[in-house]
């Protein structure tokens, strides 16, 4: 019905897509770009699926559900290895940022006021840091393993809710 999330791989050939479905359970579909044939749906969270995300290379596979639930798969054994109940954001879970390490080892989630960094074997909380109230939450881990974050936040940095963007 209504498409809320897509993440490429990055040799190009798979794509993940969240969708809002009237009456089936939540989940994200991966499908092959060469032939626009889907290879699996992935299951195991409770609300429909507001972003997704691809590890580096493409074994892992990240979902945050609108109900703040973070889902990490194993896609080469198809199996769900973790779902987090994370810290609510301020928005909508559409604005919070994924992203794991070049070597698929750590995860990153941003939302709102929180910004963690997890353990993908174990699901072992690193970091986790306390960041001003803000929106459009984008994480990006550079090759060389340093994560960057990009936030709006309030003009104010003693505000507790997000005014005017800065």
């Amino acid at each position: 019905d209504n498409l809320t999330g897509v993440a490429f791989s990055n040799d190009g050939t798979k794509f993940a897509a969240a969708c809002q479905q009237s009456g089936v359970p939540a989940g994200a579909s991966v499908w092959a770009v060469e032939n626009g044939r889907g290879i699996r749906t992935l299951r195991g969270l409770s609300r429909q699926i507001a972003r997704v995300c691809f590890s580096a290379d493409t074994k892992l596979l990240a979902t945050v559900a609108h109900d703040w639930q973070v889902g990490i798969w194993d896609l080469s054994s198809n199996r769900l290895l973790h779902v987090f109940h994370m810290p609510q954001g301020l928005y909508t879970a559409d604005n919070t940022g994924l992203a794991f390490s070049p070597d698929g080892s750590q995860f990153a989630f941003m939302a709102g006021r929180n910004a963690m960094l997890l353990r993908v074997a174990s699901g072992e909380l690193i970091q986790n840091w306390r960041i001003p109230p803000g929106r459009v939450d984008e994480l990006a881990f550079d090759p060389a393993g340093h994560l960057y974050a990009f936030h709006f936040e309030s003009a104010d940095l003693t505000a507790e809710t997000l005014s005017r963007p800065r």
